[in-house]
């Protein structure tokens, strides 16, 4: 693989900036064990395949800052499940997103994410720039009393085989079509 990023540390690993994980580049995805923080200001920049690691407790805390998939045109991100299976119920790895401000974008209208993760929280996810599948193993869910806007931008339809929905207060809010699969 392209190497591991592991926090044994409650408070996890914080980025400042804009920081880029490139999975794509030689030679190849990313693991990621532990929590990863993405504060306000902030800017993480995911290229290529993260995986939820060899833990499979992949987390990655978006609190008022910008995850954004891809970094050219036409970039294609994969957060795929780790190695092993995770304990029972428990996701591959998880999105956080906390607060109104966090936001799950793409660099352009051409950027793409296949989810097999678990995408919760409040905030918006595509904020009109982003194809997104949400893949067999993913979940999208609208928790904590705020509201989890997808708006995908243009013609874009979130594909989805997963489960999509609104858990513990939450509200998910539709600006995009959704193409349901299975």
């Amino acid at each position: 693989t392209g190497g591991e990023l592991q926090s044994t540390s409650a408070s996890g690993m914080q980025i400042a900036g804009t920081t880029t994980l490139d999975g794509a580049a030689n030679p190849g995805a990313i693991g990621l064990d532990g929590v990863l923080l993405v504060g306000i200001g902030d800017t993480l920049v995911v290229d290529g395949e993260i995986d939820a690691g060899l833990g499979n407790s992949a987390t990655i805390e978006v609190n008022g800052g910008l995850l954004r998939v891809g970094r050219a045109g036409a970039d294609s991100v994969l957060l795929a499940p780790g190695a092993h299976a995770p304990p029972a119920g428990q996701p591959h790895g998880v999105v956080q997103l906390d607060g109104g401000a966090s936001i799950l974008a793409g660099l352009d209208g051409s950027s793409a994410l296949n989810n097999t993760w678990t995408i919760r929280g409040q905030g918006q996810l595509g904020n009109g720039g982003l194809h997104l599948t949400n893949e067999a193993a993913g979940t999208i869910d609208a928790e904590g009393g705020g509201t989890l806007e997808v708006n995908l931008g243009g013609a874009a339809a979130l594909l989805n085989l997963g489960l999509l929905r609104a858990s513990a207060g939450g509200t998910l809010q539709l600006d995009s079509n959704i193409q349901q699969v299975g």
